[in-house]
């Protein structure tokens, strides 16, 4: 049963990974694989309800945060589809 989903593009347009700290606001069910970037504004999220999400290589030169086991919400970005 699900209750909320989200998306983060994994890659940019140029097929460079998506790297860094992200918010992601979670939408109400049910999950809709086919929507368009532009259509997201038309969803209803839940509220107060984030998930934040690191993405990157500890090994990586360009990746621009720590890993570290605490979070700091304020520290993640909201990106720009949503």
């Amino acid at each position: 049963m699900s209750f909320g989903w989200t998306l983060l593009n994994l890659f940019d347009s140029g097929y460079n990974f998506n790297r860094g700290v992200f918010k992601l606001p979670i939408y109400m069910s049910p999950t809709k694989t086919d929507i368009d970037i532009r259509d997201i504004t038309t969803l209803q999220r839940i509220p107060d309800t984030v998930l934040l999400f690191r993405i990157g290589n500890p090994d990586d030169q360009f990746t621009k945060f720590q890993y570290t086991p605490m979070s700091v919400p304020e520290d993640y970005q909201i990106p720009r589809i949503h």
